[in-house]
């Protein structure tokens, strides 16, 4: 293993990063992030990795796409409201009060054919 890549890992320990592994695939190296857990039905500790990225001699460790995304569907997921606010649903409740009854009466006719056929189809699959 090149010096590069150990004075890497020492590094990453001296943060107090543990469990990493590097792998060696010709000329690149990987990185990942390695356990053990134990096995009851067969008495044996199995090894887990997962793989966290590509180091580079430049950049560093290079995260792999899958581990960027997964960071970013995090943060996003943290601006996304929650559909039980109060105002968001009070707002909509109100909107609609005068539509109700227009929906209703031009779609209750649908709405009917719609039952029948429902009925039809599940009493066809207990024959």
């Amino acid at each position: 293993m090149e010096s590069w890549v150990v004075d890497w890992i020492k590094e990453q320990r001296s943060l107090g990063v543990k469990c990493l592994e590097i792998k060696q695939r010709g000329t690149k190296y990987y990185v990942y992030h390695s356990t053990t857990h134990w096995d009851k039905n067969i008495k044996k500790a199995i090894k887990t990795s997962k793989y966290l990225g590509r180091l580079d001699r430049e950049r560093g460790m290079v995260e792999s796409h899958e581990n960027q995304e997964s960071q970013r569907s995090e943060a996003q997921s943290t601006d996304v409201r929650n559909v039980t606010e109060y105002g968001n649903s009070i707002l909509l409740q109100e909107s609609l009060k005068d539509l109700k009854p227009l929906l209703i009466g031009a779609f209750l006719e649908i709405g009917k054919k719609f039952t029948l056929y429902q009925n039809c189809e599940s009493l066809e699959t207990f024959r």
